[in-house]
């Protein structure tokens, strides 16, 4: 195995071992980065142009067990909920409307189906999971 530091011509221009892991990676990763691309139907197309930074994070989530996942679930939801209350509350006539901001790890801001796509979750699992982070 070769070490952090190490380059050559056939490795990418960074040199960490896990981007290094992505680098050589299968089709099957590949594969799954084209599809949650393709499956982006928001009007912002907010996945575009974003098959590196999507590689990476379907790489790290590949790698973990449903117990380790359903913790980044929730430690990505709790803190986003942590973040969105320094946001001021709107007040309407229904009631009080909060926003929410999604964020998918090596992503950035995302829309809550693309959100759904990459945790590969229900949108049930990601309201139940909410209050709960």
């Amino acid at each position: 195995m070769r070490t952090p530091t190490s380059f050559s011509l056939t490795s990418p221009p960074y040199c960490s071992i896990l981007d290094e892991q992505i680098w050589y990676a299968d089709d099957s990763l590949r594969e799954s980065v084209s599809r949650l691309i393709r499956s982006d139907l928001c009007a912002v197309s907010c996945l575009a142009g974003k098959a590196r930074q999507l590689e990476m994070f379907v790489a790290s989530m590949s790698s973990l067990t449903p117990a380790e996942r359903k913790r980044v679930v929730k430690t990505s939801l709790g803190v986003l909920s942590a973040a969105d209350k320094a946001q001021p509350v709107r007040q309407r006539s229904t009631g009080v409307r909060a926003r929410f901001t999604y964020f998918v790890p090596f992503v950035g801001r995302v829309c809550k189906g693309s959100v759904q796509r990459c945790f590969q979750v229900s949108l049930s699992t990601v309201e139940r999971y909410k209050p709960q982070a």
